[in-house]
């Protein structure tokens, strides 16, 4: 929606919905760029929340990837002590990942993206 209120047309935007973690939304998401491309990028900027964002910008570079972050955050919200805890384990989880890699887990309906990034949007 932020995008789309700035001009860029929907089409053009492209939702990652295959992915069951954080690595693989990342890679699944160069996939894309690069399909669409025809390069694969260097470069990526990712946005999420803060909390998860360290985690992103980590599993990013073991892809070596360099990428820049953007909180999305812009208020706290109820049970954050949870979610901190669970971030604790998937950042451990996710230092074993980057060294193991293994084969991502594919979900969700192909989508062919020569067509219109307008059929990924909620």
């Amino acid at each position: 929606n932020d995008l789309t209120g700035r001009g860029i047309a929907p089409e053009r935007v492209w939702m990652e919905d295959r992915a069951t973690n954080t690595e693989e939304n990342i890679r699944f998401s160069l996939d894309i760029i690069e399909e669409k491309t025809g390069t694969r990028p260097a470069e990526i900027g990712l946005v999420s929340s803060e909390y998860h964002l360290y985690r992103a910008l980590y599993i990013a570079e073991k892809l070596g990837i360099e990428a820049c972050g953007v909180a999305s955050d812009y208020h706290i919200y109820a049970g954050q002590s949870m979610r901190d805890l669970r971030e604790v384990l998937a950042r451990a989880k996710d230092f074993v990942t980057t060294i193991v890699k293994p084969e991502p887990t594919y979900l969700g309906d192909f989508i062919d993206i020569h067509g219109d990034g307008d059929i990924t949007n909620d």
